[in-house]
Formats: structure tokens, sequence, C-alpha cells
């Protein structure tokens, strides 16, 4: 990335966008070497280990830097103290509101099962137990495809969950007679959340010795079949990497499996049971990492939690699609207030940047774009470039050829 007219570290030069560098997450489950979609992005970085996530925003735990003109690089966090204007009115303690991510994700590890806790609850983890819960804030998320990403996703319906407990009728070893009778009969209605509260708890609650049982003889019923469902492939995957007694297998049969395709973005919010299972994606979220999980992983684990907090009448994701904009960026219309998410889809072509009295972020994925400000200045990005458009800046020419350019603004979606 080079700008054709060097600054001098003037506040209208500041007012220029500004080139970020992301931190990269090494967790195991994220896909390895140049299989991650992330290492074009960070060229020699872990050649042979797992690059899960790329960070962009002020996070302790990743937070980006920022290069000033003729101060060098400084972290964003410092930025946002440092000089205020540049980031507007929207103040938070870690610089930005939200992260904005490329996640990389191993389908022989998945991620775990999950949830984000709400406002309320979070506040009351993070004192309870600063260290796994270390945020105060929510954590809702968009999750937008670079590649098909499977995932599981809230409850199966009364429909689907009588067909599995009919097709792998050896989760009767776990849940007991009269609950699996309430399955067998249940329907659409009121009680519904009840019950799934109920299945839940006896599967996630199981002695590990069942759940070695239950899953060995499932997967021994399945072993001579050349057509097997979807649930003994992704169960035959996982079990593998975390053993037959991890009871996060057993939410394969309780929580949905979906695949979303590129063009399209899943929102999740808070107390929504989830896990990414594979694919590359692009993610924005509250600047939070609270994460609740119960199995599927080898980090800290709370049941207990989990089971209390979630949704239990969350059941198939609403899947959004991107509406154009003035100026060619198309925006994610999103129910939070945090930030908003547009891109402008890969491809080649000019737009126009609008920036307003807020930070924004953007991210080149592909093979290059272009920044002109309207004094001439011009930034050229590459791959997993990323630059602060500061409060307040003039509008831009994006110049793209054969990229996307994703944009995450501080502040509520413009269609809400």
């Amino acid at each position: 990335m080079s700008s054709s007219n060097p600054s001098h570290g003037t506040g209208r030069e500041r007012r220029r966008p500004l080139r970020l560098k992301g931190a990269t997450q090494k967790y195991s489950w994220g896909k390895v070497g140049v299989a991650s979609r992330i290492a074009a992005m960070v060229p020699g970085e872990s050649p042979d280990g797992p690059l899960a996530e790329y960070w962009i925003g002020g996070h302790p735990k990743g937070c980006s830097l920022v290069e000033l003109p003729g101060e060098g690089w400084v972290s964003l966090a410092d930025l946002a103290r440092t000089h205020p204007a540049l980031i507007g009115p929207t103040r938070h303690p870690q610089a930005l509101p939200f992260i904005l991510k490329v996640l990389s994700v191993d389908p022989t590890w998945g991620l775990s099962i999950q949830a984000h806790p709400d406002r309320e609850l979070a506040r009351k983890l993070h004192i309870l137990d600063p260290v796994n819960y270390p945020d105060t804030s929510h954590k809702p998320e968009v999750g937008v495809p670079l590649t098909p990403v499977t995932l599981l996703y809230g409850f199966r319906g009364p429909v689907d969950l009588r067909e599995a407990f009919e097709r792998f009728p050896e989760l009767s070893q776990i849940v007991p007679q009269p609950l699996v009778s309430a399955v067998q009969a249940a329907r659409a209605g009121p009680e519904l959340p009840a019950l799934r509260r109920e299945l839940l708890s006896a599967l996630l609650q199981a002695p590990r010795s069942t759940v070695e049982q239950v899953v060995t003889s499932i997967t021994q019923r399945f072993a001579e079949e050349e057509s097997i469902p979807r649930e003994i492939e992704l169960l035959e995957r996982l079990r593998k990497r975390y053993g037959n007694g991890d009871v996060g297998l057993l939410a394969l049969f309780v929580l949905n499996i979906i695949t979303v395709l590129p063009g399209k973005a899943l929102y999740i919010g808070p107390n929504v049971p989830h896990a990414y299972l594979e694919g590359d994606l692009v993610e924005c979220m509250a600047c939070s990492d609270n994460v609740v999980r119960a199995g599927l992983t080898p980090k800290f684990k709370d049941v207990a939690t989990l089971l209390e907090m979630l949704d239990y009448s969350c059941e198939q994701p609403s899947l959004i699609e991107p509406r154009e904009q003035q100026g060619g960026f198309s925006e994610f219309s999103l129910p939070i207030k945090e930030f908003s998410l547009s891109l402008l889809p890969y491809g080649s072509g000019d737009a126009t940047l609008s920036p307003g009295s807020t930070a924004e972020v953007l991210l080149c994925l592909g093979r290059e774009a272009s920044i002109k400000t309207e004094d001439g200045a011009v930034v050229e990005l590459r791959d997993g470039d990323a630059l602060l458009i500061p409060a307040g800046a003039s509008p831009c020419l994006i110049q793209r050829r054969d990229a996307a350019v994703y944009r995450a603004i501080s502040g509520a979606s413009t269609n809400l």
C-alpha cells in the first residue's frame, strides 16, 4: 500500500484514510498455512500453523495498529486517546464499538457449541468471572460467507426433533423415556421452548461414559452404510478430534445444521446457540470476546450458564440480503446500534465513499483497489489491506479491480 502524496502529520492529512494493520489469532481450529484464507492477507506468518482469525479493531486481545503520517505506527487504542476527533463522537473504551474479522474454520475442528450473553448477563458474568468473561458488553454479530459456511444454529422444529429420535434411537439411552415420549408428541406451541430446554439439559449434562456409549453405538450402526445422514458425517469428523465422550457431539441431533452461501449474511443475536463448523467468512461484531461454551472445545466450558441463558424459541435463521445504497455500497440491515456493515461486492468498477461523523473501517479482499481523496492523494490496497477512515473525512473515490471492499461504521444501520 502506498500514497502518491506523502503527508506531514497535519490535521488535514490525518483526515485522509489511515493504514490499519490487524492482529492474527492462531486458534487451533483455524485452517493451517496456505489453506487458510488469512494466509494470503499476512504473507509469511505462521506458514505451518493455524490461522483462525484476523481482527481489525481496538480490543486489547488483538488491537490494530494505525500508521500516522510522520509518526509511524501506533495502536488504535492510543490513537483514540490522543486524537479523539479522528474517532468522532462515538466514544468507546476500546476505540471502536466493533471488531471486523476474517475467519477461516478448519472442518476437522469446527468451533465450540456456544452462545453470546446479552448486555445484562455479560455484566454479571464479567463481575463473577472476569478471567473467562473479559468484557462487560454483549456480542451480537453478523457473518458474511466468502465460501459456503456450514454451522449449527438454533433449535430444530418439532417434526425434525421427532425424526432425529426415530433415526437415532440410541439417544434414548441418555434422554429419559417420558421426555422421549414428549418429543415424539411435540407440536409447535408455547410449550415447545420448555421441552427443548429439558431435552438439551439431559444431553449436555450426560455422563461422559454414557455419551461415549451412545456415540460409539451410532457410529458403528452407520459404519457399513454407503449413504449416511449429515449428522453422521459431522459426527465422524468431530469425534476424531474431540473424542466420543464430548457432549458437544450431541448438539448435532437437536440444533439445525445449515449451510449459508456467499451473497447473503447471517445475523446471530444474544443467547442463540450456534457453532461454525467449516468455511471462510467476514464477520463483524460488537467489541466483546464473551463466549459461553458447552462442548467441542478445549477451552473453558460453562454448561450450566449456557443452559440457563439460551433462547429456546430460536429456530431457523433469517438470512440477510444486502441492499444497494447511494454510492454503490450494499448494506446489511441489522437490529443493533453498535455498527453497520456494507460492502462493494467482488468485481471491478468505481464507487463513492461518503464518510460521516464517526470513524469507519475498510477491508479489501481480492486483487486490488485504490482510494482517491478529493485533494488527489491515492492509497493503494491489496488483498487483506485495511484502512481507518477518520470521522469527518472528505468523500473519496474507490476503484476496485477483482476485489471486494467491506465497510464497517460506528453506529446503527441506516436501515433501522
